[in-house]
């Protein structure tokens, strides 16, 4: 039997219900996002410097590696943009590129402060 998921405030990157159903438990739920908080404050910082400096390969493997855990946890809205954008940046350098990068980092944020919130407020 699932364990409900305390009531909290709209999220609109981090999917509760989704991570629930996909993870099986609430304590699961709790459980890996404190890892995914860590590896995302960690990480976009970093994305944001290899960016600054021109390095896409090594942005576009952090992507990569995102893609198999940050899915779990946000809306598919946000999932689909992260697997666009991972592959985007796998092509060909451009400007266009580094933009859809950029303009990813804020729903990345967004989703660190959603799981942080949801862990403050957890049993």
């Amino acid at each position: 039997m699932q364990e409900a998921l305390p009531p909290g405030a709209q999220y609109k990157a981090l999917n509760l219900a989704g991570a629930l159903e996909f993870l099986g438990d609430a304590q699961a739920v709790r459980e890996l996002l404190a890892p995914l908080v860590r590896s995302l404050d960690a990480d976009l910082p970093h994305i944001e410097q290899l960016l600054d400096g021109g390095d896409l390969a090594t942005v576009a493997r952090m992507l990569h590696s995102m893609k198999g855990f940050v899915p779990v946890f946000c809306f598919d809205a946000l999932a689909q943009e992260l697997m666009r954008v991972e592959k985007a940046s796998r092509a060909i350098d451009t400007l266009a590129v580094r933009a859809d990068v950029s303009a990813l980092l804020p729903r990345l944020r967004r989703l660190v402060g959603e799981a942080q919130d949801y862990l403050r407020q957890s049993p």
